[in-house]
């Protein structure tokens, strides 16, 4: 299989922080030690990011929710992800982001 992913990169994580994984090895927190920064990620049943908080110091400041094309194998081939910030809370969720993904398989 091989895949080619077209992603903006995100966030550096070169700050000391913990990572806490489910038992399907799935990150569902992360909590920096330095600046009171903190995410807490949920997974549907076939291990799709479906939604992720962050918080500052305990205090919600963004959503990013997720959903999902698949292909006829049920890998996921677009990613739309939509934000919603405390602090323009008047505008709900808005799209902030479309990822492709291209998977070639091979038979042998």
């Amino acid at each position: 299989m091989e895949i080619h992913l077209y992603l903006r990169p995100t966030r550096l994580q070169t700050d000391s922080a913990k990572f806490v994984y489910d038992r399907d090895g799935n990150e569902i927190e992360y909590i920096s030690k330095t600046d009171g920064e903190r995410a807490v990620s949920t997974y549907n049943e076939h291990g799709f990011l479906t939604e992720r908080k962050w918080y500052m110091n305990d205090k919600l400041e963004s959503v990013d929710r997720y959903e999902y094309e698949t292909d006829e194998y049920g890998n996921w081939i677009k990613q739309y992800e939509t934000n919603y910030s405390e602090k323009y809370r008047e505008l709900g969720f808005t799209p902030s982001r479309l990822v492709y993904r291209d998977i070639t398989y091979y038979r042998q």
